[in-house]
């Protein structure tokens, strides 16, 4: 059994063999959130305040700074697709502050941000969920007040999402 616990100051694995036992990692890259791929469980992903996306393909035990195109190292969230695939890897979504989603379908070795996503001042505050049926993929995102259409200069044929 494997916990993992974004900190202000690192990210703590906690494992279980026999005992209990945590590890400290990333000390000092401001962790804000952490995923792992449901499909190949040694591939985790962890996006920092201010150091972009960093991934792991041992279970959490060495890391690698990953994000080419990324354009803003504040990363919110990161999630994993449970559905969408790339050769053998799920494609990986970062919302980062200013707020804006990223997509990678090469396990992060690249990133590009997500068309027809004309958002201004939102936060992206919990991870994505993907709903097949739909093809979309929903994020939660907050602000104080409603953003609509016409206050962004969009026409209503554009495509958005807005919080």
């Amino acid at each position: 059994m494997t916990f993992l616990v974004a900190t202000d100051q690192a990210l703590l694995i906690a494992r279980r063999a026999s005992q209990w036992s945590v590890e400290e990692h990333l000390r000092g890259h401001s962790p804000e959130c952490v995923a792992v791929d449901p499909i190949n469980p040694s591939r985790v992903y962890c996006g920092t305040w201010g150091r972009g996306v960093w991934r792991s393909d041992d279970a959490g035990g060495k890391w690698e700074p990953v994000g080419a195109g990324i354009a803003h190292p504040e990363i919110t969230a990161v999630a994993v697709s449970p559905l969408e695939r790339r050769s053998r890897l799920g494609v990986v979504y970062a919302g980062t502050e200013p707020s804006v989603v990223f997509r990678s379908d090469d396990g992060g070795d690249t990133w590009g941000e997500l068309p027809d996503l004309m958002r201004a001042g939102g936060e992206t505050w919990i991870t994505g969920s993907y709903d097949p049926d739909l093809n979309l993929t929903y994020w939660g995102v907050a602000q104080a007040k409603p953003w609509l259409r016409v206050s962004r200069g969009a026409n209503p044929s554009d495509k958005g999402l807005f919080t």
